[in-house]
């Protein structure tokens, strides 16, 4: 059949654009099982029987084609393919599907009828599986793509993989403290975490019974109705903890499974997730971190170089001492808000500009916040246990508010707009101090600063100088046994 579909994408090709020409481009594809515009990575779902999955495939370096095939393989005894809908890259494309066996599949090929593909990325269509009542749990599989651009054909096998996993909900029991009985202690109990949400540190899970979010009236209505009665333990099973999780992100999924020692696609539960208290997915491509909610024993977690933009989903982590979130795609940090318990918070090579969310950190021993997009720092001034601070490459003038964070050693500002460095004046356990690349001219405030001894560094470089910091301030400071760089990569200013 793919023979069959090639040669006429081919032939259609050669009517439609006898004179179309391209070079050969690298293509990949990628699929979505979120049917939300755009690809969001989700390449795993949580699904009940009977229920329709749609799957979104997008292709990269299309640019110039004229025609697309592929070919999905499926467990015929867990879905049945559904139907196809052309997506918006190849212009007025018509479809032709054919399905077969051993293993069971379909293949369709997409033909343009409008000219090439003008982009050079997109949704190449939207293919519709239907899940059996028999459904267990099962992998749709993408095992070959075939690209026409101009007169060649480019071929290539994959294998990408969308696991879908049987959908499971026990809906939290009132008996909270196990004794089989919702009674006067399990009242006592909710009414600690009344009034509450998530993020917050009173929040619990397991008392939050219609599963909103918030421990509120409409919990205790459920509760009340169900004081008093007796509460039987499923064989098997016990209450919300054994709810499955689903984790959409295969990468962040396989990350977890990993730490679990899971077998690949093996269901995880709620009780499993807590279990986890350290976590390491350096690079790996994750860009949705939904599941991690139930990571609520979580105290280490490294997520460096991915691709996350969202990290609302951590505001329930509350257990977290230690969070690497360095380059990746964050904009907004307002979901680490209620994290208090941290004590080093990495959140360089981001798009961040407001820290006012922050400020509520006070434990935070360890900050990291270069190279983003941040003019303002006054949020800072009241997290005064920090030992450790870097903000180089940002866009801070106004380093006073600075002043009051007197256990700090380490401080990076370098690459900002600062001129004024009198608010360092008082940081007297500075031990490394970098200012470089900025318009500082007077070093009056860091002779005064007491602190600045033998073996500490100060980084002065690419500097304005003054002709006094030059000839008075410097010697000062490296007469006391402070290593000072300097060098002017700006003009000294003339006094």
């Amino acid at each position: 059949m793919r023979n069959q579909i090639l040669f006429i994408l081919s032939i259609l090709a050669l009517l439609m654009h006898p004179l179309s020409l391209s070079a050969q481009n690298s293509f990949s594809f990628s699929l979505d099982v979120n049917s939300a515009a755009g690809d969001q990575g989700f390449t795993s779902a949580a699904v009940s029987e009977a229920e329709v999955v749609t799957i979104q495939i997008f292709g990269k370096n299309i640019q110039n084609a004229v025609g697309v095939s592929v070919r999905f393989e499926y467990d015929a005894n867990q879905v049945t393919y559904e139907g196809f809908e052309v997506g918006t890259v190849l212009p007025n494309a018509q479809a032709l599907t054919e399905q077969g066996t051993s293993p069971t599949f379909v293949e369709i090929g997409l033909v343009s009828l409008g000219g090439q593909a003008t982009v050079n990325n997109g949704l190449i269509g939207t293919i519709r599986f239907r899940t059996l009542s028999t459904f267990s749990g099962s992998a749709i599989r993408l095992a070959r793509a075939d690209l026409v651009q101009g007169r060649q054909i480019q071929s290539v096998p994959l294998n990408l993989r969308v696991e879908l996993h049987v959908s499971v909900f026990t809906a939290p029991s009132p008996d909270f403290n196990g004794d089989r009985v919702v009674g006067f202690p399990d009242f006592l109990l909710f009414v600690g975490a009344f009034d509450s949400r998530e993020g917050q540190e009173k929040y619990e899970a397991k008392y939050d019974l219609n599963s909103n979010g918030e421990i509120d009236f409409p919990d205790f209505l459920i509760f009340v109705d169900n004081y008093g009665q007796e509460v039987s333990t499923p064989s098997g099973g016990s209450g919300s903890g054994a709810m499955q999780v689903a984790i959409p992100d295969a990468n962040l999924r396989a990350a977890i499974e990993a730490k679990l020692d899971k077998a690949r696609g093996a269901p995880i539960t709620k009780d499993e997730m807590a279990t986890l208290t350290r976590l390491e997915a350096w690079n790996a491509n994750i860009r949705n971190l939904t599941g991690l909610e139930f990571a609520t024993s979580l105290i280490e977690l490294d997520l460096g170089s991915n691709s996350i933009s969202d990290v609302s989903v951590l505001s329930s982590v509350t257990s977290l001492r230690i969070l690497n979130l360095n380059s990746n795609s964050i904009s907004d940090v307002s979901g680490l808000s209620g994290l208090t318990r941290l004590e080093q918070l990495y959140l360089s090579n981001n798009s961040i500009s407001d820290v006012s969310v922050l400020s509520g950190l006070t434990r935070l021993k360890t900050l990291k916040l270069s190279n983003n997009n941040i003019s303002d720092v006054s949020a800072l001034s009241g997290l005064t246990r920090l030992i450790e601070l870097s903000l180089y490459s940002n866009s801070i003038s106004d380093v006073s508010v600075l002043s009051g964070l007197t256990r700090l050693e380490i401080l990076n500002l370098n690459s900002n707009s600062i001129s004024d460095v009198s608010g360092l004046s008082g940081l007297t356990r500075l031990g490394i101090l970098y200012l470089y690349a900025n318009n500082v001219s007077g070093l009056a405030p860091l002779v005064a600063n007491t602190g600045l001894g033998s073996g500490d560094l100060v980084d002065m470089r690419g500097n304005p100088l003054s002709a006094t910091s030059i000839s008075t301030h410097i010697p000062a400071l490296l007469s006391r046994g402070v290593n000072v760089r300097f060098g002017a990569l700006k003009p000294a200013v003339e006094e």
